[in-house]
């Protein structure tokens, strides 16, 4: 189980990019946390979890099927100093359980970070609104309560000598029928404004406040964009 890999959630850690607007969201909206009970779906290594209960979540219940996740999120919670009061974590789905610690039959919140590449690609969203159609309170609510995906079209040259016209030459032999998969895979990769080539199309745009689990996944989309000015175009 890739998931299972430490060196994923590293990544996850070190996007500064997602993990500082979590961080401002339950910070800003601590009047919202303050006192409630929060359920954190999918918690890996549980960060929604600790910035809940330091906003002041009177009990936060942190969610993750892997038995190995939940040892060490277990551990670092501790030496946070977040007791089983505050920090109380679960290994399963939160969807499937039967009941929630301390005879809890709804909670106020439901946080995850459940965003995969391109915000869907092996994402956790389904079983977060699983887990919010079983547990969340009628107007409880998501964070995040909102998702977009947006296309554009960018030019990135740096990116593209580095990772795919490498293939022309590796040790003096020609690998350039490397070029076509490594171009199928998605990419996680920050962009400056001035890349954009394009303006932007919004191609998904989940109210996860009321989503159904069976349709979030639904991608497929015809989209128009136009070309704002010349250049080399190396990504969507």
């Amino acid at each position: 189980n890739s998931y299972n890999h430490y060196s994923v959630h590293e990544d996850v850690l070190k996007d500064a990019t997602t993990a500082s607007a979590y961080m401002k969201a339950i910070k800003q909206n601590a009047h919202l946390f303050r006192g409630a009970v929060v359920l954190d779906a999918c918690a890996g290594l549980g960060v929604c979890a600790l910035l809940a209960a330091q906003a002041g979540a009177t009990k936060v219940i942190a969610v993750e099927s892997q038995s190995e996740l939940v040892a060490m999120a277990t551990k670092v919670a501790r030496h946070n100093g977040y007791g089983p009061e505050a920090i109380e974590f679960v290994c399963g789905e939160a969807s499937s359980l039967d009941r929630l610690p301390g005879g809890i039959e709804q909670v106020d919140i439901v946080v995850s970070q459940w965003m995969g590449y391109f915000l869907m690609y092996e994402s956790r969203l389904a079983e977060v609104l699983r887990a919010r159609d079983r547990w969340l309170r009628p107007g409880g609510l998501m964070f995040p309560d909102r998702a977009k995906v947006y296309a554009a079209v960018i030019e990135d040259a740096a990116y593209r000598d580095r990772h795919f016209d490498y293939y022309g030459n590796v040790w003096g032999f020609d690998f350039s029928t490397m070029k076509a998969p490594a171009h199928s895979e998605p990419v996680v990769q920050a962009f400056d404004q001035q890349q954009l080539l394009s303006s932007t199309a919004c191609v998904l745009d989940l109210d996860l406040r009321s989503c159904p689990a069976d349709d979030c996944c639904q991608l497929a989309s015809s989209i128009d964009v136009k070309c704002r000015r010349e250049g080399k175009a190396n990504a969507v």
